[in-house]
């Protein structure tokens, strides 16, 4: 009898150790778990913190295009300037009603400001001859830049037009706009690379 209890003490005790191995082993299985899931959350927070930080702080492309005179211009001829760059033609509507807008800023902001109007010159629908008979008889005096080989184009995938970018004097692109522009618009986006003012208070 007294055999026959041992034995059923035993078996107990071996139930109770095998339940607290279980309860214990769903314990650490949570909680290394868990541990896992906040790093893998932590590493991917910190990743996509560091994408958006390389984003902000993409190095604008260089490119070379014609100026009036047929010379070549690059953009790194203006390191250390801050750059407004538009990719413009005659034929695009949106274009041409944003151009007024940049002729004003041109003349308001061109001694701290280099405004690069880069011309989609594709030789047929656009030429430099043109382009020239356009911007005369339109009255503007912003430069005009002839992208005959479309490589300024390409190094910043230009697939419609306009489409205008703002780069800082460290060669930072700051911000970009794919479609025309109100004037207001304009001088706030001119304002982040200056840090002047916006454009309600430079027209007040």
């Amino acid at each position: 009898m007294k055999n026959y209890t041992k034995y059923i003490l035993a078996a107990v005790a071996l139930v109770a150790l095998i339940v607290l191995a279980k309860v214990s082993y769903d314990y650490l299985t949570e909680r290394y778990s868990a541990d896992e899931l906040l790093k893998e959350t932590t590493t991917a927070q910190q990743s996509a913190e560091d994408d958006t930080t390389e984003a902000q702080t993409q190095t604008a492309p260089d490119f070379t295009v014609l100026n009036s005179e047929l010379e070549e211009v690059s953009l790194s001829d203006y390191k250390g300037k801050t750059v407004v760059v538009n990719f413009w033609a005659t034929w695009c509507g949106p274009c041409k009603s944003e151009l007024g807008y940049f002729e004003e800023a041109y003349k308001q902001y061109g001694d701290e400001v280099e405004f690069l109007m880069v011309n989609l010159t594709d030789g047929q629908r656009e030429t430099v001859e043109s382009v020239t008979e356009f911007v005369e008889d339109n009255g503007y005096t912003f430069p005009v830049y002839y992208d005959t080989t479309y490589s300024a184009a390409v190094n910043y995938q230009v697939s419609s037009v306009p489409l205008t970018v703002f780069i800082d004097k460290d060669g930072s692109i700051v911000n970009y706009r794919i479609g025309a522009m109100s004037n207001d618009e304009l001088l706030i986006y001119i304002s982040q690379i200056t840090g002047g003012n916006t454009g309600e208070e430079s027209n007040a």
